[in-house]
């Protein structure tokens, strides 16, 4: 019996210093771990760096079991090699979770720890939880990631949904961003505002609208968000636009009619200087025009602008871009067809301009049907639409008013003729840097059209013969040869002749550099010679 007492004691004295040096090892192996998470910081899937530390790559953390009914050897918190299944359920769980970060390319934040993610109650004082910076850059990981079980998790842990990365973006719009409507959901029934990177709350809905995330904008709607904010594009960071100027622009018409149905000022300019009607028009949107003119857009606002003017109506806009259809049913609706503007043609402006006057092609002769009187209108300045279509230099403009009877030669100092119109026009393009030869031969043409239609050549060939000497003078040409061989030229070929000219400029600027380099003599003037001989005999 002493002896069976004595092995029972050893028995039980070995038990005990194997259980207090089980317990050991698991303490310093926690002090070892709470060290490296204090000493190497945790980067997140994007390369930010988060408050939290992690782990080793090759090693995973199982938490402390709590002990099974009386069972003196509970298992400390110990370290498992990658592949190792624990045997409780939390840590099975918990491992797969972390077996999902294997992927890199799918998962950006390899550094999800169970430990971060486990409930405060099961956590050991031996591993400090989560900071709320790192719980925050896990909720941003999740929501660019489209990961809902990482967000729930994150957010169920305390995660701020309001708080702002260093752009200055939130977690909702990261998720509007990347189409996850199931945690847009979660985040705005958790508290999140419907603000974004600029502070205003239409921000995540531009967002939605610039991604064409018709479901996710829908659901934010409910919420009547403010939907009349100039937002600052990411794509562009110099232009500002509202929710509905941007559907406008990228034709969404879902968008357009969501955005009205909740409260989107239809009439609201952005950053272009463009109603929402008069960017429709531009744009040759004739659904989304139809839809504005529904919902009660101002026709005849003429608060836009744009490069080419100022006080524009939506029927400027189309007469300029010479869209005819879209013209008729803006005049269907009540558009004003002599509304004056103030137009800018080679830098200068004229006011009192009518959408007659700048039409192009057809849609002047829509204009015109509708009233046949405006191809006598006067604009500011008192020119009429023919010598407009003369200083634009459109042939068509100009044969669809030839044969309506439109005055050809009233002119008097203050306002010259339409031929003359087309000449001092001509010579503003070829005196440029830069040339365009086909819009250069477009006024050829229109001149070849006035002059045969009966147009008095007097004071437009004296015009032409002035242009022709400077020119000359600017390709460093003999004046007096060239004057020889161009008095009996007619007013066309004249005006190809100064085409040339110009051409030989531009290509000696080109060559040279500057016209100051150009060489005189019988280089230059061979040179000049032989692409002039060629424009001619063209």
């Amino acid at each position: 019996m002493t002896s069976d007492n004595e092995a029972d004691q050893n028995a039980r004295l070995d038990n005990s210093q194997h259980l207090q040096g089980t317990l050991a090892r698991g303490n310093k192996d926690a002090e070892t771990i709470s060290a490296s998470r204090r000493a190497r910081p945790l980067l997140g899937g994007d390369g930010d760096t988060v408050s939290s530390h992690r782990l080793e790559e090759d090693s995973e953390i199982v938490p402390n079991r709590p002990p099974v009914g009386n069972n003196p050897r509970a298992m400390p918190q110990i370290r498992l090699r990658r592949g190792s299944q624990p045997t409780s359920s939390r840590s099975s769980e918990s491992s797969m979770r972390l077996q999902s970060t294997k992927d890199k390319k799918q998962a950006s934040h390899p550094f999800a720890l169970v430990r971060l993610l486990t409930p405060a109650s099961s956590r050991s004082g031996s591993i400090a939880p989560a900071d709320p910076a790192t719980l925050f850059s896990i909720l941003c990981a999740a929501c660019r990631d489209g990961d809902i079980d990482l967000a729930r998790d994150t957010v169920g842990e305390g995660a701020n949904v309001n708080g702002r990365d260093g752009k200055r973006l939130t977690p909702l719009y990261h998720a509007v961003k990347r189409g996850a409507k199931d945690i847009v959901e979660l985040l705005v029934h958790q508290g999140a505002l419907l603000d974004g990177s600029d502070g205003t709350e239409s921000s995540v809905v531009f967002e939605a609208v610039r991604q064409n995330q018709m479901e996710i904008l829908e659901f934010l709607l409910q919420y009547d968000p403010y939907v009349n904010g100039l937002v600052t594009d990411s794509a562009d960071l110099s232009i500002k636009r509202t929710p509905l100027g941007l559907a406008v622009e990228n034709g969404l018409l879902r968008a357009v009619t969501l955005l009205l149905e909740h409260g989107a000022d239809v009439d609201l300019k952005d950053w272009s200087g463009l109603t929402p009607l008069c960017a429709a028009v531009n744009k040759q949107r004739s659904e989304i025009i139809s839809c504005l003119i529904e919902s009660n857009a101002e026709i005849n606002d003429a608060q836009s602008k744009a490069s080419w003017g100022t006080c524009l109506t939506a029927l400027h806009v189309a007469a300029y871009n010479g869209l005819a259809d879209i013209g008729e049913v803006l005049l269907d609706s009540g558009a004003d067809i002599l509304a004056p503007c103030v137009f800018t043609h080679q830098g200068k402006r004229y006011e009192g301009v009518t959408p007659i006057h700048i039409a192009q092609g057809a849609c002047l002769a829509k204009l015109l049907d509708r009233y046949p009187r405006g191809k006598n209108t006067r604009d500011g300045m008192n020119a009429f639409p023919l010598s407009w279509a003369a200083r634009r230099g459109d042939l068509e403009a100009v044969r669809v008013l030839l044969p309506r009877k439109v005055s050809i030669n009233i002119g008097d100092k203050k306002t010259p003729t339409a031929l003359q119109v087309a000449c001092q026009a001509f010579f503003k393009d070829a005196m440029q840097d830069t040339i365009d030869e086909a819009h250069l031969e477009d006024y050829v043409q229109v001149v070849e059209e006035l002059v045969r239609a009966g147009a008095k050549e007097g004071g437009a060939r004296l015009i032409v013969v002035e242009g022709c000497e400077k020119l000359t003078k600017l390709a460093k040409r003999d004046g007096k040869t060239s004057h020889a061989k161009t008095k009996n030229m007619s007013l066309p070929e004249l005006m190809r002749h100064a085409a040339g000219l110009a051409k030989v400029r531009t290509d000696n600027m080109k060559h040279y550099g500057d016209v100051k380099n150009v060489p005189t003599g019988r280089l230059g003037a061979w040179r000049a010679e032989s692409f002039l001989a060629q424009v001619v005999m063209r």
